[in-house]
């Protein structure tokens, strides 16, 4: 048993369509960010979801449930998604790692209340601008550099931490180029001081949902699935969240699309 908790960063590999890598038949695709829970009972109107999921026996949960952030291309706004994987699409779910990337002077830390302050090991989403286009990547941040490296990332207006950023360093997991049935560990960097001279860095935090806050839920695949508003309720001594719909049962995540939705994420 491999038990990783609610709020952890992890890599989803799972079965797709649209957008997928496919070979030989088999086509797959993968999102970083930031684990909410396993669903367990989803019905019309609610979903059941544990604060922990053994990633053994991903078979025996309805789907899971992931935070992270997208981004619209043209516009460059960055928007909070909460992803609905499910069970049959599922392929592994894996934890982010941090020790063996990090510069050992930067110790972790977890402060999702401060959301202009980044610190080592948050789950973010890096944006960026890349030719006349808007990317982002999702991942666990490392830490930034100028001409030395720090730990923490102070996106605040006073801060002059922006004018010195030569690159802002993150893990996350990709396909496997030598099996496409695994996932694997890329640390990579953004800013001007890459390989590929990104521009505009800017770094977004995956958040949990509150105790009763309405966060719109969207089907993983098809890439432009339709989102639906969900109400969230926390139950702490049964260690599982209720996600009550407001208007649409979650069969809708499955068959809705969205046509017009030009976010991308990783």
């Amino acid at each position: 048993m491999t038990l990783i908790t609610s709020g952890t960063c992890v890599g989803v590999l799972y079965r797709a369509s649209a957008g997928a890598s496919c070979i030989n038949g088999y086509c797959v695709h993968i999102h970083n960010g930031r684990l909410v829970g396993g669903v367990i009972s989803p019905n019309a109107g609610t979903l059941t979801v544990t604060r922990s999921i053994d990633n053994t026996k991903l078979q025996t949960y309805n789907g899971i449930l992931l935070s992270h952030r997208a981004v619209n291309k043209t516009t460059g706004q960055v928007t909070q998604q909460y992803l609905y994987f499910r069970k049959n699409q599922l392929e592994k779910v894996k934890v982010t790692p941090y020790t063996q990337y990090s510069d050992p002077s930067c110790q972790r830390e977890n402060h999702y209340n401060i959301p202009d302050i980044i610190y080592p090991g948050e789950c973010v989403g890096i944006r960026y601008r890349a030719g006349d286009e808007w990317h982002i990547g999702n991942g666990r941040y490392l830490y930034w550099t100028s001409q030395v490296n720090h730990c923490i990332f102070d996106e605040r207006p006073q801060s002059t931490n922006r004018q010195f950023l030569r690159q802002i360093w993150y893990v996350h997991w990709i396909l496997d180029p030598n099996n496409e049935r695994n996932i694997i560990t890329q640390k990579i960097s953004r800013g001007r001081g890459s390989p590929r001279g990104e521009r505009r860095i800017y770094a977004f935090k995956n958040l949990l949902p509150a105790n009763g806050e309405t966060v719109l839920v969207k089907a993983a695949s098809p890439v432009n699935s339709a989102s639906w508003p969900f109400r969230i309720i926390y139950q702490r001594e049964k260690q599982i969240v209720i996600l009550n719909a407001i208007t649409t049962p979650i069969l809708h995540l499955v068959s809705s699309q969205n046509p017009t939705n030009r976010s991308r994420s990783t």
